[in-house]
């Protein structure tokens, strides 16, 4: 918060010597002094192209968006056109093409300063679409029987494989909790039970991670593991209360390793608002922006998933604008051309129904991870 000084009955916030001067004399000399500092001054208004407060709407929609690019086919020429428009980032899904690398440099090439987060949910185990040219990775559930030096050594080393790829943000790991005959359960996508296990062991995947220069994100928050699948339908969770000191936990013990954190489609009783998810829920985005601070991102998972779709009978774009709205900083989707819901955040941003300052806040946090975690 900017301190304040009071003098004479003005509130003054870094107002320069003769304003502080008219405000001890008081009456008009105050008043006048006031207006030629709300005065905008071209001398001190930034040019600097890199500035997102000198981007357009458009711009700043498109650094709000990761993209979902289906790479089965080996074209990805919408994710060269998606990075030219400066989207924040791309994720891939399906079988990659062996020329892989070679093809996302071209995308990188075609982003403003190389800038944009080239993505894949390379979780291990039954989540692994890369392992083609990665090489396979043991469950969440195998390498919760691991030592955490080990995981940490394989966290690198699938970082490493991912870095030469070209991808530099991978979808992982999981903070969830086992919880038995579970969706996540079922499918080994968990540690491990209890919070102190599961955050030790995504705690330390996600450091070999950023050893080798590519960041993670712990999901899905405040913790999927006892809900049903939020792919196909609506995910409830136990209670709030309950959730604090168990699943949350888990991600509250491992939040110091992480630069993002991902928000599940899930419904928190106590914590979110009637029938909306925890991406959509200015209540629950609000504690989680308090948890990480100001500096790390909130990404949505992606929106196309039937808990929003489907549950809510929502399109993914008025999803997106809502959950950008409640909070969150950048909105997935996997299944909806990322232009789709670019020019609905646009249309938000000029409307005003997203501000303008919120979204370059939101900006500004994008750019900074999209320089840490750069390639080229």
């Amino acid at each position: 918060m900017r301190r304040l000084q009071v003098i004479a009955g003005c509130v003054v916030t870094g107002l320069s010597v003769s304003l502080l001067t008219a405000c001890s004399t008081g009456g008009d000399a105050a008043r006048t002094a006031l207006s030629v500092s709300n005065t905008p001054s071209t001398q001190s208004h930034s040019t600097d192209p890199n500035d997102p407060s000198n981007w357009s709407d458009k711009r700043l929609a498109a650094s709000l968006v990761i993209g979902g690019v289906y790479t089965g086919n080996g074209d990805v020429g919408d994710a060269k056109k998606w990075a030219k428009m400066g989207i924040a980032g791309i994720t891939m899904v399906g079988d990659p093409p062996m020329d892989l690398p070679q093809k996302l440099q071209a995308v990188r090439n075609a982003s403003p300063q190389h800038r944009i987060l080239i993505s894949a949910d390379e979780e291990g185990g039954y989540v692994q679409s890369l392992d083609k040219l990665i090489g396979k990775i043991p469950s969440a559930t195998t390498m919760g029987t691991y030592s955490t030096k080990k995981v940490r050594k394989l966290g690198q080393q699938t970082g490493n494989r991912l870095r030469w790829i070209g991808v530099n943000f991978d979808l992982a790991p999981v903070a969830d909790l086992s919880y038995d005959g579970k969706y996540m359960f079922r499918n080994k996508r968990t540690f491990g039970s209890t919070p102190e296990q599961a955050s030790k062991y995504a705690r330390a995947f996600n450091q070999g991670l950023n050893d080798a220069d590519v960041m993670g994100v712990l999901k899905h928050w405040p913790g999927h593991g006892f809900a049903a699948n939020t792919h196909v339908g609506a995910g409830e969770t136990k209670s709030w209360a309950k959730m604090e000191k168990e699943d949350a936990r888990s991600f509250d013990l491992a939040m110091g390793s992480t630069q993002a954190v991902m928000v599940g489609h899930l419904i928190v009783p106590g914590l979110t608002e009637p029938n909306v998810p925890v991406s959509q829920s200015p209540q629950a985005l609000s504690i989680l922006r308090q948890k990480l601070g100001n500096d790390k991102l909130i990404i949505t998972d992606s929106l196309s998933m039937g808990a929003v779709t489907s549950a809510m009978h929502q399109s993914v774009s008025k999803a997106a604008v809502r959950a950008l709205k409640s909070g969150a900083d950048l909105a997935l989707a996997v299944s909806v051309p990322a232009p789709t819901l670019i020019k609905a955040i646009t249309k938000a941003i000029q409307s005003g129904k997203l501000s303008r300052e919120q979204a370059i806040e939101k900006v500004r946090r994008v750019v900074k991870a999209q320089d840490r975690w750069k390639i080229g």
